[in-house]
């Protein structure tokens, strides 16, 4: 979904990490040049590794890259803090599912709103312990999504991508409910299991 891409940068309570609660943080500056740059993607071995921002551009990128590499089986999502476009997160997303890649973010991997979308696209999806998978709010020109009410039409593109994806509806909810659009809720352990985001930690 349409996410903000506005880097939050803040010490992480380690503690709550740990007991599987968690954090959410606010503010910040964009000082990380992955947290502007287009998305991109670099081949090793079987894998290609995402950082930068999905963007209209994505979906052909994603698309020359295993066609070029059809050894690749495996995203690994270094640092993906958003998106900057629906259409291209929805489509690069489905490329994922149809080829049936397995998404995995490293130990020092960070990713967030569209990023954590993208990862959901994953048919096995792979976690090291130390990753940060953050989700907030959506923020459209239709408005902020957790401002809505729940019947409201321009919720269904995002619950029917979750269904497609065998992802738990109440996951949604609680993504837009977590944090605001210009903030992040870091997940802990305990709600990356209970809603099903992380099939595999290591």
């Amino acid at each position: 979904m349409l996410r903000s891409v506005r880097s939050v940068f803040a010490i992480v309570l380690v503690a709550g990490l740990l007991s599987g609660c968690g954090v959410t943080v606010f503010g910040g500056d964009d000082d990380d040049e992955a947290e502007n740059a287009s998305a991109s993607f670099e081949v090793s071995g079987n894998r290609a590794i995402m950082r930068g921002v999905i963007d209209d551009d994505t979906p052909d990128e994603l698309d020359e890259v295993l066609d070029e590499n059809p050894e690749v089986n495996t995203i690994v999502l270094q640092n993906v803090p958003g998106s900057t476009d629906d259409e291209a997160l929805l489509t690069a997303a489905a490329t994922v599912r149809e080829r049936g890649l397995t998404t995995y973010v490293p130990a020092l991997g960070r990713i967030s709103g569209g990023g954590t979308d993208f990862f959901i696209a994953g048919i096995t999806r792979i976690a090291e312990r130390g990753a940060q998978i953050g989700v907030h709010s959506w923020k459209t020109d239709e408005g902020i999504g957790s401002q809505l009410q729940v019947n409201d039409e321009a919720h269904l593109r995002y619950l029917n991508y979750y269904r497609q994806m065998g992802i738990l509806e109440d996951f949604y909810w609680f993504s837009l409910r977590a944090a605001g659009p210009d903030t992040i809720h870091w997940m802990g352990e305990g709600d990356l299991v209970r809603f099903r985001v992380v099939q595999q930690y290591r």
